[in-house]
């Protein structure tokens, strides 16, 4: 399994002043991190747009399923999982959702 995740905040793998930092700031494309235990890629996009899900998702490792979060404009199935303690309104049923989801529950 894979997840894509959207976030609308900046992602900072590493804090300032680490080296991976560091090069980014010093206009490096991408840096990857690396360890024993797990690697990633930070690409900077220096105001280019930001890429399309699909092109996101060739990147990653073949899976048998790939789990999506945000990207609510992309046309995709949707399964929506509504936390009562969130008290979040559900966006299924929601006449200005383009892309229907189903609801489930937690």
């Amino acid at each position: 399994m894979n997840v894509v995740k959207h976030s609308h905040h900046s992602i900072d793998l590493e804090p300032p002043g680490k080296d991976s930092a560091r090069y980014r700031a010093a206009s490096a494309g991408e840096v990857l991190i690396t360890s024993p235990y797990r690697y990633a890629i930070v690409r900077e996009l220096h105001d280019a747009p930001e890429p399309q899900l699909a092109d996101l998702v060739a990147r990653l490792a073949p899976a048998d399923l790939t789990l999506v979060e945000g990207f609510t404009r992309e046309a995709l199935p949707r399964l929506e999982v509504v936390r009562p303690e969130v008290s979040c309104d559900p966006l299924y049923g929601n006449p200005r959702d383009r892309h229907q989801r189903r609801p489930a529950s937690s």
